[in-house]
Protein backbone atom coordinates (compact mmCIF):
# COMPACT_ATOMS: atom_id res chain seq x y z
CA UNK A 1 0.00 0.00 0.00
CA UNK A 2 1.20 3.42 -1.06
CA UNK A 3 2.46 5.63 2.19
CA UNK A 4 4.16 9.25 2.60
CA UNK A 5 7.52 9.46 4.01
CA UNK A 6 9.71 12.20 4.56
CA UNK A 7 13.12 11.72 3.73
CA UNK A 8 16.26 14.05 4.70
CA UNK A 9 18.06 15.63 1.86
CA UNK A 10 21.78 15.27 1.73
CA UNK A 11 23.65 18.70 2.66
CA UNK A 12 26.01 19.25 0.36
CA UNK A 13 27.09 22.86 1.13
CA UNK A 14 26.25 23.94 4.98
CA UNK A 15 24.56 26.91 5.91
CA UNK A 16 26.35 29.99 6.87
CA UNK A 17 26.31 33.71 7.01
CA UNK A 18 26.05 35.57 3.57
CA UNK A 19 26.23 32.07 1.59
CA UNK A 20 24.12 29.86 0.13
CA UNK A 21 23.31 26.40 1.36
CA UNK A 22 22.82 23.55 -1.04
CA UNK A 23 20.67 20.13 -0.40
CA UNK A 24 20.61 17.51 -3.06
CA UNK A 25 17.73 15.26 -3.82
CA UNK A 26 17.25 11.84 -4.52
CA UNK A 27 18.09 10.34 -7.89
CA UNK A 28 14.82 8.96 -8.30
CA UNK A 29 10.99 9.05 -6.41
CA UNK A 30 7.97 11.10 -6.32
CA UNK A 31 8.30 14.73 -4.24
CA UNK A 32 4.77 16.58 -2.94
CA UNK A 33 6.95 19.17 -1.71
CA UNK A 34 9.79 19.79 0.91
CA UNK A 35 9.62 20.59 5.08
CA UNK A 36 12.19 22.76 6.69
CA UNK A 37 13.06 23.02 9.72
CA UNK A 38 15.86 25.33 11.13
CA UNK A 39 16.77 28.42 13.60
CA UNK A 40 19.56 30.91 13.79
CA UNK A 41 20.34 32.55 16.97
CA UNK A 42 20.02 35.89 17.35
CA UNK A 43 22.92 38.58 18.97
CA UNK A 44 21.37 39.99 22.56
CA UNK A 45 19.83 43.31 21.71
CA UNK A 46 20.16 43.99 17.93
CA UNK A 47 17.27 42.55 16.12
CA UNK A 48 15.30 44.30 18.33
CA UNK A 49 16.19 47.25 16.52
CA UNK A 50 16.19 46.05 12.90
CA UNK A 51 13.66 46.76 10.77
CA UNK A 52 13.82 43.01 9.00
CA UNK A 53 14.36 40.73 11.82
CA UNK A 54 13.18 37.59 11.40
CA UNK A 55 15.32 34.74 9.65
CA UNK A 56 12.90 35.18 6.28
CA UNK A 57 13.87 38.44 5.82
CA UNK A 58 17.27 37.91 5.67
CA UNK A 59 16.60 35.11 3.22
CA UNK A 60 17.23 36.82 -0.56
CA UNK A 61 16.80 33.62 -2.41
CA UNK A 62 14.90 29.48 -2.12
CA UNK A 63 15.33 28.10 -5.13
CA UNK A 64 14.81 24.44 -6.79
CA UNK A 65 16.86 23.69 -10.16
CA UNK A 66 16.36 20.87 -12.23
CA UNK A 67 19.75 19.92 -14.70
CA UNK A 68 22.01 23.25 -13.35
CA UNK A 69 18.98 25.41 -15.65
CA UNK A 70 15.12 24.47 -15.57
CA UNK A 71 13.37 26.28 -12.45
CA UNK A 72 10.99 24.84 -10.87
CA UNK A 73 11.11 27.08 -7.53
CA UNK A 74 12.61 30.24 -7.31
CA UNK A 75 11.26 32.99 -4.22
CA UNK A 76 12.61 34.86 -1.55
CA UNK A 77 12.04 33.85 2.39
CA UNK A 78 8.82 36.14 2.71
CA UNK A 79 7.29 34.87 -0.37
CA UNK A 80 7.74 31.89 0.68
CA UNK A 81 6.13 32.04 3.77
CA UNK A 82 3.66 33.96 2.36
CA UNK A 83 3.10 30.93 -0.18
CA UNK A 84 2.93 28.38 2.66
CA UNK A 85 -0.30 30.30 3.70
CA UNK A 86 -1.79 29.74 0.18
CA UNK A 87 -0.20 25.97 -0.19
CA UNK A 88 -1.83 24.79 3.06
CA UNK A 89 -5.38 26.18 2.86
CA UNK A 90 -4.82 28.74 5.19
CA UNK A 91 -3.03 27.44 8.13
CA UNK A 92 0.50 30.19 8.10
CA UNK A 93 3.58 28.53 8.74
CA UNK A 94 4.98 27.71 12.56
CA UNK A 95 8.07 30.02 12.11
CA UNK A 96 8.43 31.28 15.78
CA UNK A 97 9.94 34.84 15.28
CA UNK A 98 11.49 35.99 18.99
CA UNK A 99 14.23 38.63 19.74
CA UNK A 100 15.03 38.49 23.46
CA UNK A 101 18.50 38.67 24.17
CA UNK A 102 20.37 35.89 22.19
CA UNK A 103 17.12 33.62 21.45
CA UNK A 104 16.92 31.49 18.51
CA UNK A 105 14.53 32.56 15.75
CA UNK A 106 12.99 29.13 14.08
CA UNK A 107 11.65 28.48 10.93
CA UNK A 108 9.37 26.07 9.91
CA UNK A 109 7.95 26.62 6.80
CA UNK A 110 6.59 24.38 3.26
CA UNK A 111 7.32 24.61 -0.47
CA UNK A 112 5.31 22.90 -2.19
CA UNK A 113 5.35 21.12 -6.04
CA UNK A 114 1.71 20.26 -5.70
CA UNK A 115 -1.29 21.98 -5.01
CA UNK A 116 -0.73 20.82 -1.13
CA UNK A 117 0.95 18.82 0.96
CA UNK A 118 0.11 14.93 0.56
CA UNK A 119 -1.03 15.87 -3.35
CA UNK A 120 -1.10 12.86 -5.66
CA UNK A 121 -2.73 14.77 -9.01
CA UNK A 122 0.94 17.36 -8.69
CA UNK A 123 4.50 16.56 -7.79
CA UNK A 124 7.92 16.43 -8.40
CA UNK A 125 9.20 13.43 -10.92
CA UNK A 126 12.70 13.24 -9.78
CA UNK A 127 13.39 10.74 -13.41
CA UNK A 128 12.26 13.81 -15.36
CA UNK A 129 15.76 15.36 -14.31
CA UNK A 130 19.16 14.09 -14.38
CA UNK A 131 20.06 15.80 -11.17
CA UNK A 132 17.75 18.69 -8.97
CA UNK A 133 18.99 20.61 -6.18
CA UNK A 134 17.78 23.28 -3.25
CA UNK A 135 19.45 26.45 -2.11
CA UNK A 136 18.74 28.75 0.06
CA UNK A 137 20.64 32.36 0.48
CA UNK A 138 20.82 34.05 3.09
CA UNK A 139 22.33 37.89 3.50
CA UNK A 140 22.87 37.69 7.64
CA UNK A 141 25.87 39.51 8.93
CA UNK A 142 27.84 38.36 12.15
CA UNK A 143 26.95 41.59 14.08
CA UNK A 144 23.12 40.70 14.11
CA UNK A 145 23.18 36.83 13.43
CA UNK A 146 25.02 33.44 14.49
CA UNK A 147 25.43 30.61 12.31
CA UNK A 148 21.96 29.35 11.09
CA UNK A 149 20.70 25.95 11.04
CA UNK A 150 18.41 24.17 8.02
CA UNK A 151 17.32 20.88 7.84
CA UNK A 152 15.36 19.97 4.66
CA UNK A 153 13.45 17.08 4.15
CA UNK A 154 11.10 15.65 1.12
CA UNK A 155 7.67 14.48 1.58
CA UNK A 156 8.05 11.26 -1.07
CA UNK A 157 5.14 8.57 -2.14
CA UNK A 158 6.64 5.62 -1.55
CA UNK A 159 5.93 1.61 -2.56
CA UNK A 160 3.44 3.41 -5.87
CA UNK A 161 3.61 5.50 -8.51
CA UNK A 162 1.66 8.61 -8.11
CA UNK A 163 -0.73 9.73 -11.41
CA UNK A 164 0.92 12.70 -11.65
CA UNK A 165 0.06 15.58 -14.00
CA UNK A 166 3.29 17.03 -13.56
CA UNK A 167 4.45 19.91 -11.20
CA UNK A 168 3.82 23.46 -10.37
CA UNK A 169 6.59 25.70 -11.34
CA UNK A 170 6.38 28.51 -8.67
CA UNK A 171 8.66 31.63 -9.26
CA UNK A 172 8.65 35.61 -9.00
CA UNK A 173 7.38 36.67 -12.76
CA UNK A 174 8.07 40.13 -12.42
CA UNK A 175 9.40 42.28 -9.42
CA UNK A 176 9.53 46.39 -9.51
CA UNK A 177 9.81 49.50 -7.48
CA UNK A 178 6.47 51.08 -7.94
CA UNK A 179 6.14 54.64 -9.03
CA UNK A 180 2.96 56.54 -7.57
CA UNK A 181 -0.53 56.62 -9.59
CA UNK A 182 1.52 54.65 -12.25
CA UNK A 183 0.28 51.34 -14.66
CA UNK A 184 2.71 48.30 -14.21
CA UNK A 185 1.72 46.08 -17.96
CA UNK A 186 2.59 42.56 -18.14
CA UNK A 187 1.74 40.02 -20.75
CA UNK A 188 1.86 36.53 -19.22
CA UNK A 189 3.50 33.39 -20.43
CA UNK A 190 2.41 32.21 -23.98
CA UNK A 191 2.07 28.62 -22.65
CA UNK A 192 1.22 26.28 -19.84
CA UNK A 193 -1.51 25.84 -17.59
CA UNK A 194 -2.03 28.15 -14.77
CA UNK A 195 -2.62 27.69 -11.43
CA UNK A 196 -2.66 30.81 -9.83
CA UNK A 197 -0.94 34.04 -9.77
CA UNK A 198 0.19 35.83 -6.15
CA UNK A 199 0.43 39.42 -6.22
CA UNK A 200 2.65 40.58 -3.50
CA UNK A 201 2.36 44.26 -2.25
CA UNK A 202 5.12 45.29 0.16
CA UNK A 203 4.78 48.73 1.08
CA UNK A 204 7.07 51.10 1.59
CA UNK A 205 9.00 52.00 5.26
CA UNK A 206 9.97 55.11 6.59
CA UNK A 207 12.15 55.04 9.99
CA UNK A 208 10.74 51.11 9.91
CA UNK A 209 7.01 52.17 9.59
CA UNK A 210 4.91 51.03 6.98
CA UNK A 211 3.94 54.26 4.45
CA UNK A 212 0.63 52.89 3.72
CA UNK A 213 -1.71 49.47 3.70
CA UNK A 214 -0.02 47.14 1.33
CA UNK A 215 -3.38 47.54 -0.96
CA UNK A 216 -2.40 50.74 -2.01
CA UNK A 217 0.35 49.77 -3.82
CA UNK A 218 -1.60 47.72 -6.17
CA UNK A 219 -4.86 49.76 -5.91
CA UNK A 220 -6.41 48.22 -8.78
CA UNK A 221 -5.89 45.03 -10.88
CA UNK A 222 -6.79 44.45 -14.29
CA UNK A 223 -6.73 41.04 -15.94
CA UNK A 224 -7.57 40.17 -19.64
CA UNK A 225 -7.63 37.79 -22.60
CA UNK A 226 -6.54 39.98 -25.97
CA UNK A 227 -7.16 36.16 -28.01
CA UNK A 228 -10.98 36.20 -26.74
CA UNK A 229 -11.62 39.86 -26.14
CA UNK A 230 -12.38 39.48 -22.07
CA UNK A 231 -11.97 41.00 -19.35
CA UNK A 232 -11.20 38.12 -16.47
CA UNK A 233 -10.86 40.20 -13.30
CA UNK A 234 -11.06 44.22 -13.17
CA UNK A 235 -11.30 45.60 -9.44
CA UNK A 236 -9.03 46.49 -6.02
CA UNK A 237 -6.54 44.66 -4.54
CA UNK A 238 -8.94 45.06 -0.68
CA UNK A 239 -11.99 42.84 -2.64
CA UNK A 240 -9.59 40.38 -4.28
CA UNK A 241 -8.91 39.56 -0.38
CA UNK A 242 -12.20 39.91 0.79
CA UNK A 243 -12.44 36.99 -2.20
CA UNK A 244 -9.79 35.08 -0.92
CA UNK A 245 -10.63 34.49 2.65
CA UNK A 246 -13.94 33.46 1.97
CA UNK A 247 -12.42 31.16 -0.86
CA UNK A 248 -9.85 30.04 1.67
CA UNK A 249 -12.09 30.04 4.55
CA UNK A 250 -9.18 31.00 7.01
CA UNK A 251 -8.45 34.37 8.26
CA UNK A 252 -4.46 34.91 9.26
CA UNK A 253 -3.13 34.63 12.35
CA UNK A 254 0.99 35.67 13.22
CA UNK A 255 2.35 35.66 16.41
CA UNK A 256 5.62 36.63 18.32
CA UNK A 257 8.05 37.68 20.93
CA UNK A 258 9.87 40.97 21.03
CA UNK A 259 11.84 43.00 23.50
CA UNK A 260 11.85 46.37 22.60
CA UNK A 261 12.15 49.94 23.91
CA UNK A 262 9.42 52.74 24.29
CA UNK A 263 8.89 53.77 20.15
CA UNK A 264 10.35 50.81 18.46
CA UNK A 265 9.20 49.61 15.46
CA UNK A 266 8.62 45.62 14.37
CA UNK A 267 7.02 43.89 11.47
CA UNK A 268 4.92 40.69 11.22
CA UNK A 269 3.60 39.03 8.42
CA UNK A 270 -0.12 40.03 8.25
CA UNK A 271 -0.81 42.80 5.35
CA UNK A 272 -3.64 44.17 7.11
CA UNK A 273 -4.71 43.35 10.53
CA UNK A 274 -8.14 43.20 11.70
CA UNK A 275 -7.46 42.81 15.65
CA UNK A 276 -5.29 41.17 17.97
CA UNK A 277 -3.61 41.46 21.64
CA UNK A 278 -0.45 41.31 23.64
CA UNK A 279 0.74 40.84 26.76
CA UNK A 280 3.60 40.98 28.89
CA UNK A 281 5.70 37.59 29.01
CA UNK A 282 7.86 38.19 32.75
CA UNK A 283 11.61 36.76 32.00
CA UNK A 284 12.84 37.08 35.15
CA UNK A 285 9.80 35.62 37.13
CA UNK A 286 8.57 39.51 38.08
CA UNK A 287 5.44 40.79 37.80
CA UNK A 288 5.17 43.74 35.33
CA UNK A 289 4.25 47.05 36.34
CA UNK A 290 3.94 48.72 33.23
CA UNK A 291 0.84 49.41 31.57
CA UNK A 292 1.44 47.48 28.16
CA UNK A 293 0.29 49.47 24.97
CA UNK A 294 0.86 49.37 21.43
CA UNK A 295 0.77 51.95 18.83
CA UNK A 296 -1.27 50.78 16.02
CA UNK A 297 0.09 51.76 13.29
CA UNK A 298 -0.80 51.14 9.18
CA UNK A 299 -0.56 48.12 7.00
CA UNK A 300 2.42 45.23 8.50
CA UNK A 301 4.33 47.37 11.44
CA UNK A 302 3.67 48.06 15.08
CA UNK A 303 4.86 50.55 17.60
CA UNK A 304 5.52 49.80 21.07
CA UNK A 305 4.75 52.25 23.33
CA UNK A 306 5.57 50.44 26.42
CA UNK A 307 9.03 49.11 28.08
CA UNK A 308 10.46 47.14 31.04
CA UNK A 309 13.34 45.22 31.85
CA UNK A 310 12.95 41.35 31.21
CA UNK A 311 9.67 41.72 30.01
CA UNK A 312 8.95 40.38 27.05
CA UNK A 313 5.94 41.30 24.43
CA UNK A 314 4.32 38.20 23.34
CA UNK A 315 1.67 39.44 20.45
CA UNK A 316 -0.85 37.65 18.76
CA UNK A 317 -2.94 39.31 15.29
CA UNK A 318 -5.64 38.27 12.75
CA UNK A 319 -6.54 40.09 9.82
CA UNK A 320 -5.59 38.79 5.83
CA UNK A 321 -2.42 38.98 3.26
CA UNK A 322 -0.23 37.20 4.38
CA UNK A 323 3.10 38.34 3.59
CA UNK A 324 1.69 41.38 1.92
CA UNK A 325 0.23 39.18 -0.78
CA UNK A 326 -2.98 38.00 -2.42
CA UNK A 327 -3.90 35.43 -5.23
CA UNK A 328 -6.08 35.15 -8.28
CA UNK A 329 -7.07 31.40 -8.16
CA UNK A 330 -7.80 29.53 -11.11
CA UNK A 331 -8.06 26.38 -8.99
CA UNK A 332 -11.41 26.06 -7.43
CA UNK A 333 -12.86 23.00 -8.78
CA UNK A 334 -9.83 20.58 -6.97
CA UNK A 335 -8.75 18.51 -9.91
CA UNK A 336 -7.00 21.22 -12.11
CA UNK A 337 -9.71 21.14 -15.03
CA UNK A 338 -10.33 25.13 -14.58
CA UNK A 339 -6.85 25.87 -14.37
CA UNK A 340 -6.45 28.64 -16.98
CA UNK A 341 -4.99 27.48 -20.47
CA UNK A 342 -2.89 30.24 -21.40
CA UNK A 343 -2.13 29.30 -24.80
CA UNK A 344 -6.21 29.27 -25.13
CA UNK A 345 -6.38 32.54 -23.53
CA UNK A 346 -3.17 34.26 -25.21
CA UNK A 347 -2.56 36.94 -24.51
CA UNK A 348 -3.26 36.74 -21.14
CA UNK A 349 -1.95 40.23 -19.49
CA UNK A 350 -1.89 42.34 -15.92
CA UNK A 351 -2.75 45.87 -15.84
CA UNK A 352 -2.02 46.81 -11.95
CA UNK A 353 -2.31 50.20 -11.24
CA UNK A 354 -0.23 51.89 -7.62
CA UNK A 355 -2.82 54.77 -5.75
CA UNK A 356 -2.28 58.19 -6.86
CA UNK A 357 -0.97 58.81 -3.13
CA UNK A 358 2.75 60.04 -2.02
CA UNK A 359 2.65 57.28 0.73
CA UNK A 360 2.12 54.01 -2.13
CA UNK A 361 5.38 55.45 -3.80
CA UNK A 362 8.47 53.26 -3.49
CA UNK A 363 7.34 50.14 -2.03
CA UNK A 364 8.21 46.86 -3.64
CA UNK A 365 5.73 44.71 -6.17
CA UNK A 366 5.77 41.12 -7.12
CA UNK A 367 3.75 38.90 -9.38
CA UNK A 368 4.14 35.15 -9.19
CA UNK A 369 3.10 32.63 -11.18
CA UNK A 370 2.42 28.47 -10.23
CA UNK A 371 2.65 26.94 -13.37
CA UNK A 372 2.14 23.53 -14.47
CA UNK A 373 4.73 22.06 -15.96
Amino acid sequence: MPYWEPVKLEETTAPALANTAVYKFPEDGYVSGLLLNGGVNTKSGVTSTLDDWRYIDAITKVKVTGDETKTIYDLDGETMDGKCFWDTEGLHSLSKWRDYAANTQMIKSWIGFGRKPYDEQYGLDLSRFGSIKFEMTNDMVTANFGTPELNVFALMYRDGVPPFRGYIQSKIFRKWTRVQAAIKYINLPPEGKLRRILLQSVPNRTSGIADTGFHNGMYNIVMKSSGKGLTMFDTNLENLCLLNHFDIGQAMFDSGEIYRVDAEVFSHAIGSRIGGGAFWASVAGNQATEYLTLMDDTGFTMRTESYEADQKINWLFRGYGPENSAMLNFDHRGDGSDFLDLREYKTASLEITCRDSSSADAGIDRVITEIVI
